[in-house]
């Protein structure tokens, strides 16, 4: 029917100005109609402004983890307002880059983690270790790849951990041995608060051993 009205609005004597804009007008009616059956999408003066400052935030921040979130959230919003703009290939590869940087951030998030974990370990101090450990695992939890290496580094330390008591109760008790009772409390009560006195069940059980190994140095 447009088409039809074209042709009866159009005539040889027309300037060929006006031709053209009857043309294109008619053409922008037409794909306006037909959105949906297999014409494209027209942008809006609104969306495309509003692209326009996506884009140049996605631009800005696409080389920049801590905006994934951000950079996500503004994606989905703008697709979700605008299901079929000519842009949404364009959105849906800053999408991509997003979750590739959320993927980045956190696992920057998890070696910095690990690496204090691993500064306490240097010092003996394995409740604070294992405490980062948990932290980061509670984080992530649902992240599959993630959790199986965090569970792996707290084995790791678990394993340390084991090794130390070890250690130091055969300290305690070789100092015992030769009636130097008030060295050996000092090793064992160094030993307790190392393991977190109580604070956390994965090392309780070697703080009771500990305390036990105290009650029987006369």
């Amino acid at each position: 029917a447009l088409l039809e009205r074209l042709r009866g609005r159009m005539n040889l004597i027309q300037p060929a100005g006006e031709r053209r804009t009857l043309i294109a007008d008619t053409l922008t009616q037409l794909l306006v109609d037909h959105q949906g059956h297999g014409f494209p999408a027209l942008a809006s003066e609104a969306e495309r402004r509003e692209f326009e400052e996506l884009q140049t935030f996605c631009e800005a921040n696409r080389s920049s983890p801590a905006q994934a979130d951000a950079m996500r959230a503004r994606c989905e919003e703008f697709r979700k307002k605008y299901p079929r703009s000519p842009s949404i290939s364009k959105v849906e590869e800053y999408l991509r880059i997003s979750s590739e940087g959320k993927r980045t951030a956190r696992m920057g998030d998890l070696l910095d983690a690990e690496r204090k974990a691993k500064e306490d370990l240097k010092k003996h101090d394995y409740a604070s270790s294992l405490k980062k450990i948990k932290a980061i695992l509670a984080r992530y939890s649902d992240e599959v790849e993630m959790r199986e290496r965090i569970v792996k580094f707290q084995d790791e330390v678990l394993d340390q951990a084991k090794a130390f008591v070890t250690a130091k109760r055969a300290e305690a008790a070789d100092l015992k041995s030769r009636s130097r009772g008030e060295e050996a409390r000092s090793v064992l009560q160094a030993l307790i608060v190392s393991m977190g006195d109580g604070t956390l069940p994965e090392l309780e059980d070697w703080c009771k051993i500990a305390r036990n190994d105290l009650k029987a140095i006369p």
